[in-house]
């Protein structure tokens, strides 16, 4: 236990024999930190804060972060350091670290269900969903459960063209592996399939995200995002009301909550209010969709229809909830498929690259570049595919982080402006 002190040293606690502050008449600090929040310090206690939080509830762990503020970060730091992907992993998988090299190989992610049990430490789901580009990705990824001993589950109602489909082993039928096929983006998929706030948690081979922590783990508060008829939505908002979970349509209060801004402002993975664990990947290969991209996802959550817009004197709050939309993005002047969800931050990257593409296609031969239409006023970017490189021709990926960061800055300013 290394990280607990010598009760002999000069600076442990008081020893038998030496008179205590009351009794000597000294005075006692009762501004300075107490000794039993030092026991939750795990950079200075870990065995004992190992010890004492994995004895409690994540409940319990956010009850005790509003009881000062020295334990405000309290339920991020367990989240970071006692959460164990490779442990929950293997209830389905024999080698967890060997599924994270053939999810980094094959672009596959975890969603929802599964990276929600993460972040809570409950680990009670039967079902892990992994969200898969069709085609030799999601071959390999198949390939790779049945050498686990998984069977598909075949349903006589799917059609062949079916997006979803589910395994599980003869004798642990009660385990489930489903993979959710897509077109070009797993993450967009992932993000077009949540139907509630607080199932917006992902797990990549390196990683995971939760993306609105404050509300779904600290106050236990979840929004729709998908219209409630949905039986999805309805599953969702009984399976978790009773682990505790409230529900709404959309932030009702005018006054700020604590978790009003995680809800409201644009977002993108791996931002100041998300929380992210990085998981011991030594060994495992870097994935070839990077994370980088993975952290340059962005959307936000706008409200539909409008619950200003009144109907026998009422405000629609009835028909209001949040709507979650995003699309690809590529560009000949970026190497990666990106997914994005805000409109304005598409046409703020869509006229950036748009420059940076007339000014690479200047390097084009003259006979090539004649046939191209420069006279166009915007949207070069989209013409990947219509001619052929040169060997000078420049990405600018890495551009793509800091414009998302002056966006932001230009929308807080104009916002403060507006006020």
């Amino acid at each position: 236990m290394s990280g607990l002190r010598n009760p002999d040293s000069p600076t442990s606690a008081l020893s038998v024999g030496t008179a205590s502050p009351l009794a000597s008449g000294s005075a006692v600090d009762l501004c300075g930190p107490s000794k039993l929040i030092r026991l939750l310090d795990s950079s200075a206690y870990y065995p004992i804060f190992s010890g004492i939080v994995n004895e409690l509830t994540f409940d319990d762990v956010a009850r005790l972060s509003f009881a000062c503020r020295a334990l405000a970060t309290l339920p991020r730091e367990v989240v970071n350091l006692e959460c164990n992907v490779d442990k929950m992993l293997r209830r389905w998988f024999r080698d967890p670290r060997h599924t994270r090299t053939v999810m980094a190989r094959q672009n596959a992610i975890i969603g929802s269900h599964f990276a929600t049990s993460l972040f809570s430490r409950q680990f009670d789901t039967a079902v892990v969903r992994f969200y898969v580009t069709q085609g030799p990705q999601s071959e390999a990824l198949e390939a790779y459960f049945k050498a686990e001993g998984y069977q598909e589950c075949v349903r006589p109602e799917a059609s062949p063209e079916s997006r979803r489909r589910k395994f599980a082993k003869p004798d642990t039928p009660w385990y489930l592996v489903e993979m959710r096929l897509c077109s070009t983006s797993p993450i967009g998929a992932f993000l077009a399939a949540v139907n509630t706030t607080h199932l917006l948690n992902l797990v990549t081979s390196h990683k995971a995200y939760c993306m609105f922590p404050k509300s779904s783990f600290i106050h236990k508060m979840s929004f729709i995002t998908r219209d409630i008829t949905n039986e999805s939505v309805q599953h969702a908002i009984a399976r978790y009301s009773i682990l505790g979970y409230d529900f709404q349509p959309v932030i009702w209060n005018s006054s700020p909550l604590p978790y009003t801004r995680e809800i409201t402002s644009p977002r993108r993975f791996g931002d100041k209010f998300t929380w992210a664990i990085e998981f011991d990947n030594v060994g495992i290969p870097d994935p070839v969709h990077p994370l980088s991209v993975v952290e340059s996802t962005c959307f936000r959550l706008s409200v539909t229809p409008d619950p200003m817009t009144f109907g026998d004197g009422q405000q629609n709050y009835a028909a209001s909830r949040y709507r979650l939309s995003c699309s690809s993005f590529r560009s000949c002047v970026l190497k990666h498929v990106y997914t994005f969800g805000c409109s304005q931050w598409r046409a703020y990257i869509g006229a950036r690259v748009d420059a940076l593409t007339k000014i690479e296609m200047c390097k084009i031969p003259g006979k090539d570049l004649s046939k191209m239409d420069l006279t166009r006023k915007r949207d070069f970017y989209t013409l990947e595919g219509n001619f052929e490189k040169p060997a000078q021709w420049r990405c600018y990926d890495h551009l793509i982080r800091g414009w998302w960061e002056e966006w932001v800055k230009e929308n807080n300013t104009a916002k403060k402006t507006s006020h």
